[in-house]
């Protein structure tokens, strides 16, 4: 009887673990969206300044305008009020989370309808951003975008 006991607090104990590991993790999850929020809020003001404080010194990243991945030091020359303009418009969707201790990946397509400046286009993406918690703190040390490819709709 001992034995069944014993082995019944374990396995509750293990669902209640994992339990709080996917409430943790849907927390992550959500300040990291966050987090993606704040980034664009800052693009369509013309200001990159949030996604560098953000950002560690080991950040390598690939744009989908770029023809390689770059690291940090491009991202250093963004200043606040850099020469960006203002007045781009992207709609964002959220498509996927994963939190594994001290690393986060997070998947998410764009729609962008204005171009930095105001031009009306129509441009889809995807991006994956990868973080890492230091100190209590997310940092993005990862990043692929890429136009999306035509294809039609998830069903």
């Amino acid at each position: 009887m001992k034995v069944i006991l014993l082995t019944l607090g374990v396995l509750l104990g293990m669902s209640s673990s994992a339990l709080m590991a996917d409430q943790d993790a849907d927390q992550v999850c959500a300040l990291l969206w966050q987090m993606e929020e704040r980034i664009y809020e800052g693009r369509a003001r013309g200001d990159d300044s949030y996604y560098l404080s953000i950002s560690s010194k080991a950040y390598i990243g690939w744009p989908p305008q770029f023809p390689d991945p770059v690291g940090y030091e491009v991202l250093a020359g963004i200043q606040p009020g850099s020469t960006r303009p203002s007045g781009e418009q992207i709609d964002k969707t959220l498509r996927g989370c994963s939190v594994d201790d001290d690393v986060a990946l997070i998947f998410y397509s764009t729609h962008r309808t204005r171009a930095a400046g105001g031009e009306p286009v129509d441009q889809r993406f995807e991006t994956i951003h990868v973080y890492v918690q230091r100190d209590d703190q997310w940092l993005l040390i990862g990043a692929m975008a890429r136009a999306q490819p035509d294809r039609p709709p998830a069903s």
